[in-house]
């Protein structure tokens, strides 16, 4: 249970006025749309909206609740400080010097709490207040008849952790706008206190409004949840107003502020005068102005208390009219020429071109109209206009006949589009010339028109080179018939090209080919023309010489041989020959090439043969010729019938066979021999080992035996003999 004290009534300490508060009842006075306050000026006889602005306070029988800046109208060190030894307690009763209206009741007492609230049901003076939160409003668990912002705060250092802070309270201002302040100045949080809340409650006189300022209201949630809520509430809990976010919660804030405003019946009334002359009861009024005048603003705030307080504002209103003029020295201009214009007549200038001063100079490239706006006395403006007139440059060329020239011609340059023309690179001051120049050259000239604006123009006279010209032939000598290739360095690179050669053909080609026939040394000779147009001609002599060829020929003893003599004797009848070269094509002979002039050759085997001569002369032109040389192969084969190995006459004691043309390589023969019953007695894979009648180095008995022979003749053609040989005794 928290520490209660009992509070004595207090009674309410005069303060020092401040300035107005942001809920005092106003009225400032001025013209609109652009709302200024006090006097104005206005150019010329015109309707004039006049603006009372006021704060549109109604009735106290509901309210308006808007979040508005955070600013205190005053201190939180203002006001009367309580002794710190108390909590969760109402003060006594505090009288005010002033009718406050709320919820429709009309209070000049009220009554303070510790924890964050001001109530006018005075049978709570000197009370404990509570600390709980138990409901949301409206609620007749809340405190009714009251304007709080309601959290456990606490005073006192000897309990809830030790308190800490001020509450103080005080009527600061003067009439007509005193308020009663309530300030929380860094006030602990029950049970928490290292957390603090400032705040500020303000009560106005007159319009009834309650403002609420915080600047820090933490939450401590160890004690009463953290519960707090801020609103106002009537005497039965019928009706309660509060702001966003701002009902029973464990809510935060920090640099807040929030208006409740009565939302009633309009508690006021506005009304303007002009001088003694109603004009009408409207915040705005619009009137004619034609000359200077005096208007009243008043505005009527009707106090809870059945009073009224008057406030007024006087708005005064000048008429004055000026002229405003430019002038400049020159309103007739070439295109890129600059002129200054120069206004008068007034304070301030803005020209239609954005500048500022009172001269600005311009660089038009039209014809057109340039404007100035004038101010003066503050808010009369004045226009002026001029016309300034921007003649075209002329549109000077120069046509170059022809634009491009080859080395050492000459072209004709014409001026146009001026009266009058001064060339920079020559002396003439005349339209046409004409000008022969040794390189490309850049020409300008600078023509007058008849409004004196000049135009400026040039053009490149390009002048080409003369082609040069270099021939090539590919190759440049060889033998007849010689395929040649011509073809030419041209710089610059030429678009025609027009060959000759001294054997009266021609080409247009760029790189044309040609077979010449006969022996002998040819010229060539290039014409061009660049792609400049630029023409040239090259000749050269002797560009391509061309060799006879050898003539190749020769005879061969026989052209038929055979193998048994197989000689063939060449003889050489060429002309121009200076080497040979011979290819007999026997490709199985170590000599089949030879490089003499009359070779002999004999042939590996039989078989027709091309035999080829080619003959080189010192150019190395060379020709070739052949014949057909044909080599006949004899062949002959004999397989004897009988043999005698044992009578030692020293004949006829091998059985083999011979022949010519037969078995010349190996694996080209084989013999078996068999005796009556068929048995393998003897075999041979060489034509030369013939049997001698013995089997084993034993004789054989003399007899009739049987052979197989299989032997390959030079023809290349298999023969399958059997037969029948006797050994004779």
């Amino acid at each position: 249970m928290k520490h209660k004290t009992l509070l004595l009534a207090l009674l309410l300490l005069p303060f020092a006025a401040l300035a107005q508060a942001p809920g005092c009842p106003s009225l400032e006075a001025g013209p609109s749309p652009t709302f200024t306050t006090g006097d104005t000026t206005i150019c010329s006889p015109t309707n004039l909206t006049l603006t009372a602005n006021v704060l549109n306070v109604g009735h106290t029988n509901t309210y308006t609740v808007s979040s508005i800046p955070y600013a205190p109208p005053f201190p939180f060190t203002a006001g009367i400080a309580i002794p710190s030894n108390v909590d969760d307690e109402y003060l006594g009763i505090i009288n005010l010097p002033f009718a406050f209206c709320f919820f429709g009741q009309s209070y000049n007492q009220c009554v303070v709490g510790t924890n964050g609230i001001i109530t006018f049901d005075l049978t709570e003076a000197n009370s404990p207040s509570g600390y709980q939160v138990p409901a949301s409003l409206p609620s007749s668990a809340l405190w009714m008849n009251a304007i709080f912002a309601w959290h456990d705060i606490n005073f006192n250092p000897n309990i809830g952790g030790g308190g800490c802070g001020n509450l103080r309270y005080g009527v600061l201002g003067s009439y007509p706008c005193r308020t009663f302040v309530l300030n929380f100045d860094h006030v602990c949080h029950y049970d928490c206190p290292g957390l603090q809340t400032t705040m500020q409650i303000v009560l106005y006189e007159g319009t009834n409004v309650i403002e609420f300022y915080i600047l820090n209201k933490p939450t401590c949630y160890t004690f009463n949840n953290g519960n707090c809520v801020l609103g106002i509430q009537n005497a039965n809990a019928s009706m309660a107003f509060w702001p966003p976010g701002r009902n029973t919660g464990n809510w935060t804030a920090a640099n807040e502020a929030w208006r409740f405003k009565p939302n009633g019946a309009p508690a006021y009334t506005v009304s303007w005068f002009n001088n003694s002359t109603l004009v009408g009861y409207n915040p705005q009024e619009t009137v004619f102005i034609s000359q200077p005048d005096t208007f009243i603003a008043i505005a009527s705030y009707e106090f809870c208390d059945g009073s009224q307080y008057i406030c007024r504002d006087t708005v005064k209103v000048f008429v004055n009219t000026q002229d405003v003029e430019i002038s400049t020295s020159d309103s007739v201009l070439c295109l890129g020429e600059s002129t200054t214009l120069t206004a008068s007549g007034a304070d301030l200038y803005v020209w239609s071109d954005g500048s500022t001063s009172p001269s600005t100079t311009i660089f038009p490239i039209a014809s057109g109209y340039y404007s100035v706006t004038g101010t003066y006395m503050g808010a009369c403006t004045s226009t002026d206009s001029i016309y300034i007139t921007v003649n075209p440059t002329p549109i000077v060329q120069i046509v170059a006949n022809p634009p491009q020239i080859c080395s050492g011609d000459s072209t004709q340059l014409e001026a146009i589009g001026a009266q009058d023309y001064v060339w920079a690179q020559l002396p003439d001051s005349v339209g046409l010339v004409m000008v022969a120049p040794a390189a490309t050259t850049t020409y300008s000239v600078t023509g007058t028109d008849v409004h004196g604006c000049t135009g400026t123009a040039e053009t490149i006279v390009t002048v080409n080179e003369i082609p040069n010209i270099q021939l090539y032939a590919s190759p440049a000598d060889g033998c007849e018939d010689l395929n040649v290739q011509f073809s030419a360095n041209v710089n610059p690179a030429a678009a025609f090209y027009n060959w000759s050669f001294s054997d009266g053909t021609t080409s247009t080609q760029p790189m044309p080919s040609k077979v010449f026939t006969n022996p002998g040394k040819y010229d060539a000779t290039l014409g061009v023309i660049s792609i400049h147009g630029c023409e040239n001609i090259k000749s050269e002599m002797g560009i391509v010489d061309v060799y006879a060829l050898p003539v190749s020929n020769f005879t061969a003893d026989t052209s038929w041989v055979t193998m048994d003599n197989p000689v063939v004797t060449f003889t050489d009848l060429s002309s121009l020959a200076a080497t040979y070269y011979w290819d007999f094509s026997d490709f199985t002979s170590s000599s089949n090439y030879s490089s003499e002039a009359n070779p002999a050759h004999s042939f590996s085997k039989a078989g027709d043969y091309i035999v080829w001569q080619t003959v080189y002369s010192d150019h190395g032109c060379s020709d070739k010729s052949y014949t057909i040389i044909h080599v006949e192969l004899n062949i002959a084969f004999y397989i004897p019938n009988a043999f005698s190995p044992y009578n030692e006459d020293g004949l006829n004691d091998v059985f083999k066979p011979s022949g010519i043309g037969i078995g010349l390589d190996e694996s080209t023969y084989t013999m078996h021999i068999f005796d009556r019953w068929g048995k393998l007695v003897f075999k041979s894979a060489d034509i030369e080992d013939g049997w001698d009648g013995k089997v084993n180095g034993s004789k054989s008995a003399p007899g009739v035996y049987s052979y197989r022979i299989e032997v390959k003749y030079g023809d290349g053609l298999w023969h399958v003999f059997n037969g029948r040989v006797i050994i004779l005794e």
